[in-house]
Parts: C-alpha cells; structure tokens; sequence
C-alpha cells in the first residue's frame, strides 16, 4: 500500500482570469489558462516555487500530466483531465 501523503495536488481553476493556480504536493504554481471550452482545456507554462521536496514523484508527475493536458471533462463533483488521446492523466475531487 502507498502511504497516504498529506500534500496531495491540489488544482484551483479560475476561468473568469483564465488562470490555474495550486499545489503539486511540494511546490506552489501559478499559469495561465490558453484555451478553454466545452471540452478542451490548455494550460501554459506553469511558475512554480522551487522548495526541494524528499519526494518529488508525485510533483513530478502531477507537473509533466498538467503540461499535457488536452481535454477535459466535469460531472459528479469530480474533474478528469485527458491528453490528446484522451487517455486519463489527472482525477480532481472538488473541494470548497
């Protein structure tokens, strides 16, 4: 079993500022938003804080899935990010 780690990604999306912002689980980023409709979704370069974590795996991945990202889908309280193949690459749980 993998410990649970209590820095979790966490993803804010401001559409109205066409902006993300959040957590990677180590570091904080902020970026813009480049295209956004119904089903697709772009995100930018992001600017992140550069604090060295003891694990990285989780940031690294979570950055490399965001910098893919293509499209995505909402529904259920839940937002599932895809890249252009539509596989899979991030499942976000809304919080307030």
């Amino acid at each position: 079993g993998e410990s649970v780690n209590a820095n979790a990604p966490e993803l804010e999306i401001h559409v109205v500022q066409m902006e993300v912002m959040g957590t990677d689980g180590c570091n904080n980023f902020m970026g813009k938003i480049t295209k956004l409709n119904n089903n697709e979704l772009e995100i930018g370069p992001l600017a992140t804080t550069r604090k060295m974590c003891p694990d990285m795996t989780v940031a690294d991945k979570f950055n490399k899935a965001l910098s893919q990202v293509k499209q995505y889908k909402c529904g259920n309280l839940k937002l599932t990010l895809f890249d252009n193949e539509e596989k899979q690459l991030v499942l976000l749980k809304k919080v307030d």
